[in-house]
């Protein structure tokens, strides 16, 4: 909880939702695995950046602690919560005081910035992935101030700056590129990259089956990384290049997948009503042949 509530992560235990997290039990001792922190640092649901900063260490939970009892007994005791501040006092001396993070993060922004460079489906461009590595470095920078000052027992408010969350992400702005190169945006309209078109109702594509709000386009980023399908190349605005899947055939038609069409057809979905009398056709042949076969086994005629 000393790293966890460190990075202010609200998308979490600790947030208002109470989830992303797994028990670990072993030999009668329960661990808990947090998990899903793209969010983390403020920018789950557009966090303010002075009051993520200055978050208290001692308050850590949105909402009720009593709900909270993994985290709730920390603060149960005199004893536990002065552990607790000890391990916060140990954290920043291993991170802070020499500027090991500081350089774990640009070291790490320097591995990643060639493949960002030459990603076609990167979520942002080359510049605002920078502007992002910046923002993470400041904000830490200032967290570790804040608690610091905490520990001291200082409630003086760190002052942020021009320290801007959302350059480290936001809630909705995943996509990744198209293969003309627009890239998709949090209002899910594609960007025009170099001159390409960034119309995205172009005739050569198809419209995604419903995923849940009965409108024929999934949104952006239902699968992991933005990409409207596994393996391909999606924009998440909705709609997937004709023949991206091999043959540009796909089972099932244009009505249920990406560019596909129906062998010797059209491609275009059967009714609910149709595939009801199809099914119970194909039911009624195969019961006949059924009793055909029962029949002459027992050298009968029919």
């Amino acid at each position: 909880f000393v790293v966890h509530n460190f990075v202010c992560n609200g998308d979490s235990y600790t947030g208002s939702m109470i989830h992303n997290y797994y028990l670990h039990e072993s030999d009668g001792k329960l661990a808990m695995i947090p998990w899903d922190y793209n969010l983390a640092f403020g920018t789950f649901q557009g966090g303010n950046a002075s009051g993520t900063v200055n978050t208290s260490i001692d308050s850590p939970v949105n909402g009720d602690l009593d709900e909270r009892p993994m985290v709730g007994w920390i603060f149960s005791s005199e004893e536990y919560t002065e552990q607790y501040h000890e391990l916060f006092a140990e954290f920043l001396e291993r991170w802070f005081t020499n500027g090991e993070l500081e350089k774990l993060i640009a070291d790490t922004a320097e591995m990643i910035r060639p493949y960002v460079e030459k990603d076609p489906t990167k979520f942002c461009t080359t510049e605002e992935f920078d502007k992002g590595v910046e923002a993470l470095s400041q904000f830490v920078s200032l967290r570790a101030e804040a608690v610091s000052n905490q520990l001291e027992g200082d409630n003086t408010t760190v002052s942020t700056g021009s320290l801007n969350l959302s350059d480290m992400g936001t809630m909705g702005s995943g996509g990744g590129r198209t293969p003309s190169g627009g890239r998709d945006s949090s209002d899910g309209k594609t960007k025009p990259d170099q001159g390409q078109s960034s119309d995205s109702s172009d005739a050569e594509t198809e419209t995604k089956p419903s995923q849940s709000d009965g409108s024929g386009s999934r949104p952006s980023g239902e699968f992991p990384g933005g990409q409207g399908f596994p393996g391909g190349q999606g924009d998440g605005s909705g709609s997937w290049p004709s023949g991206e899947f091999p043959s540009g055939n796909t089972p099932g038609g244009n009505s249920s997948t990406p560019g596909g069409k129906t062998p010797g057809g059209s491609g275009k979905g059967l009714s609910s009503e149709a595939k009801f009398w199809l099914l119970s056709g194909i039911s009624a042949l195969v019961l006949v042949a059924g009793v055909i076969i029962a029949v002459k086994k027992k050298g009968g005629t029919v």
